[in-house]
C-alpha cells in the first residue's frame, strides 16, 4: 500500500501543480492515518483530524487538477 501511495504523489507531479499538492497531501494524510493507528498515544487528540483535514484537502485538489485539465485539453 506504502508503494502504490507513493507512486500516486510521484505521479502527481506530472501534470499541475494543483494536482501535486493533492498527491501530497493524500500521502501525508495516509502518514497520519497511520500514526493513528500505530501509535495512538503519541498522536491522541490532533492525529485523527489531521488525517481527515489533509486527505479532504488531497482529495479536493486531485479532483480539481483532473478536471482543469481535462478542460484543457478539449
Amino acid at each position: 500500500y506504502g508503494v502504490v501511495l507513493a507512486g500516486t504523489a510521484i505521479a502527481s507531479t506530472r501534470v499541475k501543480a494543483l494536482v501535486a499538492w493533492g498527491g501530497a497531501f493524500f500521502l501525508a494524510s495516509d502518514t497520519f492515518l497511520s500514526l493513528v493507528i500505530v501509535m495512538p498515544d503519541a498522536v491522541a487528540g490532533w492525529g485523527f483530524f489531521l488525517a481527515m483535514l489533509t486527505d479532504n484537502g488531497g482529495q479536493g485538489l486531485l479532483a480539481l487538477g483532473a478536471v482543469l485539465v481535462m478542460r484543457a485539453r478539449r
